[in-house]
């Protein structure tokens, strides 16, 4: 099976596994091993959970159910599984313990991973060598530092969706993507097909291919050199995804009929995929992927020559950089050659690695790479993007976590030339982050005297502390002009920010909360959730919050952010009072715990975004945050409570409002 398309198997599960009923537990737990034995992990979780609710309980149906679940990658999900077996149960297990020490590694948490992997005496010593591999990886983990100039930054709206969203390749004005949200009516399932996003109309169109078979995924499209040729593949969902490399060309603005690669790309007997073309050693060649035989193992990396004339040289494999796990998405810009692979020691699922180009393969390391499969990895100058299923992306199947990758968009901050140009003080916006850029800081802004021209790009604004002038003027953002000479400045006081319904989730300590940035990026997303669930008079309002109420308040909050720091950094104390609401869905005390939640949200994106400027205000007193939970409290009764009411306690907008926290600046 090409190893990225595993996910379809998801999609088709979600439309057919639901419409199995009036089946029995034996044919449940049948249906559910048969599915396992296949691969499809989604189809074979479904039946063990129909399996259970039939029989509850058992310690066999819970582990495998367990099992299916942490397969397709819901490690959250597969834990809570777990923790249903009953203690007597546990021993009929030897492999449980690695099961959910391979969950807690995946979600990050490796003090956790390591205290659970533990095997236990009589337990069959023929796991002792998987049990000792995950601890090497483990402990590999626990020595790898998070990088600190890597900044993430917010994809724009409308690319990435509930469905899988890959292989990026932006140039210019234009942004590629492949999604896998093109819906086959008659089939009933939906395939991957190939977008062009446009950065200046902010609107995205599939791209249409002529003669090309519709019943076919299409997907990783690159552009060749010219940017007038692609590359890309077409799946065949009716031969396990076996993937073949096509090649068209641009003619009058319209892509020409596409044609099959020749034999040394496409090998008979095998999947062919993530075409990439390059300049490499002072030729043109074109990286692939492929699980032809002559490879090391699984899928390697293989290129051909592309001569002038026309003809193609055999494939040659790139041993230097294959293993006997898979190695896939090729890139290289003409410095650097990455890829990603399923090797052993990594972070989880497949990770990101640079080749040096002679014998050093290096992981990139976090943040790029995550516990779960981080492919299609793109760098334009500063700029990085991958593919990712990640905690962060958007999950097709809510309940269990399951599906889908997203694409990300990461900045490296470059290094200064020279000491000469390290005079000023940089802060610049990256995601929801501020990162200081200079060695130097800014300890004070003198009003009263001449200064030396600088510049403080914080987040959207751009502080500019003018000479001859002798005022301090803020632009970019919706804080408005002010002077100190003119008197009280006029800036944001409150902002109002929201949360999707029951987020975050509950955690064990604050700073394993999410972060606001997080929580708004992911309901972000959810707008056309919304308006699909919405009564057909609301879907206006809807539209009008997600644009206005939701994207604003997350403005005002960055701007108050912009200016506590301005205050700090005169020596000015400030206050910020956080004041957490919750619609009236769930228990008294549930909202109230819920409301509190989501002040923490805010309190770990201040941290966050301020790269630790603020704890040093907070160490010195300077800066004071005041947490104000107040539940569903002040909620209108005429809000529905009912769980089972999800269009009026959920969708309307009326909760939506409720959902919120309130961050006030005083000083």
């Amino acid at each position: 099976m090409n190893v990225f398309m595993k996910y379809i198997l998801v999609f088709v599960a979600l439309c057919l596994a639901q419409s199995v009923s009036g089946q029995t537990f034996n044919q449940f737990k049948k249906a559910a091993e048969e599915s396992f034995l296949k691969g499809d992990y989604y189809s074979a979780s479904y039946y063990f959970e129909q399996a259970n609710e039939q029989k509850p309980d058992r310690g066999e149906i819970l582990y495998q159910w367990g099992e299916a679940a942490r397969l397709f990658n819901a490690p959250q999900y597969a834990l809570d599984i777990f923790s249903k077996i009953k203690k007597s149960d546990r021993k009929q297990f030897p492999k449980l313990n690695w099961s959910k020490a391979k969950c807690f590694f995946m979600l990050g948490d490796l003090d956790k991973a390591a205290e659970t992997l533990t095997l236990k005496k009589g337990f069959n010593q023929s796991l002792k060598k998987e049990y000792e591999q995950l601890n090497n990886q483990i402990q590999w983990a626990k020595q790898q530092n998070r990088r600190d100039d890597i900044i993430a930054i917010d994809m724009p709206i409308g690319i990435n969706s509930a469905w899988s969203d890959t292989a990026p390749f932006p140039t210019g004005a234009a942004f590629f993507f492949s999604a896998l949200k093109y819906e086959n009516q008659e089939k009933n399932i939906r395939l991957g097909r190939v977008y062009e996003y446009n950065h200046a109309t902010k609107k995205q169109k599939k791209i249409d291919l002529k003669e090309i078979d519709e019943t076919y995924h299409w997907s990783n499209w690159k552009l060749g050199l010219d940017k007038k040729t692609a590359y890309f593949t077409l799946c065949n969902p009716q031969n396990d995804n076996q993937c073949t490399i096509y090649r068209t060309e641009k003619v009058n603005e319209k892509w020409s009929r596409a044609s099959e690669m020749p034999t040394p790309i496409n090998a008979e007997q095998s999947s062919n995929s993530h075409p990439f073309e390059a300049i490499w050693k002072n030729e043109k060649v074109l990286f692939f992927s492929s699980n032809r035989a002559g490879g090391q193992g699984g899928f390697d990396i293989w290129y051909v020559h592309l001569y002038e004339d026309g003809t193609i040289s055999e494939a040659l494999n790139m041993s230097q950089i294959n293993t006997v796990h898979n190695e896939v998405t090729p890139f290289f810009d003409g410095n650097e050659f990455y890829f990603s692979s399923e090797r052993e020691l990594g972070f989880g699922g497949y990770d990101i690695y640079k080749w040096d180009g002679i014998n050093l393969v290096e992981n990139v390391g976090l943040p790029l790479n995550s516990g779960f499969d981080d492919i299609h990895f793109f760098k334009d100058k500063e700029n990085v993007y991958l593919s990712s299923n990640r905690i962060d992306s958007e999950k097709l199947d809510k309940k269990s976590g399951a599906c889908c990758h997203d694409i990300f968009h990461f900045r490296t901050k470059s290094k200064p030339k020279d000491k000469e140009k390290t005079n000023n003080d940089i802060v610049s916006s990256n995601r929801d982050s501020l990162l200081v850029e200079s060695e130097k800081k800014l300890t004070s802004i003198e009003m009263n005297e001449e200064v030396k021209k600088k510049t403080v790009s914080i987040s959207k604004a751009q502080i500019k502390i003018q000479k001859e002038a002798k005022e301090l003027v803020i632009t970019g953002s919706k804080l408005e002009k002010y002077s100190k000479i003119k008197g009280k400045p006029k800036v944001y006081k409150k902002a109002v920010v929201y949360f999707d319904n029951d987020f975050p989730k509950k955690a064990n300590t604050r700073k394993e909360i999410r972060d606001y940035g997080l929580l708004y990026r992911t309901y972000k997303n959810r707008k056309e959730v919304f308006g699909e669930k919405s009564s057909q008079s609301n879907r206006q309002r809807v539209e009008l919050f997600f644009e206005n109420d939701l994207e604003l308040g997350k403005e005002a909050l960055d701007a108050i952010i912009e200016e506590a720091l301005v205050k700090l950094e005169t020596g000015i104390k400030v206050e910020l009072i956080l004041t957490g609401f919750t619609s009236p869905r769930a228990k008294d005390d549930y909202n109230w715990a819920l409301s509190e939640r989501r002040i923490n949200s805010v309190v770990n994106y201040l941290e966050l975004i301020s790269q630790g400027v603020l704890k040093k205000y907070l160490s010195s007193k300077l800066l004071t945050i005041k947490h104000n939970p107040r539940g569903e409290t002040t909620a209108s009764k005429t809000i529905s409570d009912k769980i089972t009411d999800k269009l009026g306690s959920i969708f309307s907008i009326e909760a939506s409002l409720e959902r919120r926290v309130e961050v006030e600046i005083a000083y």
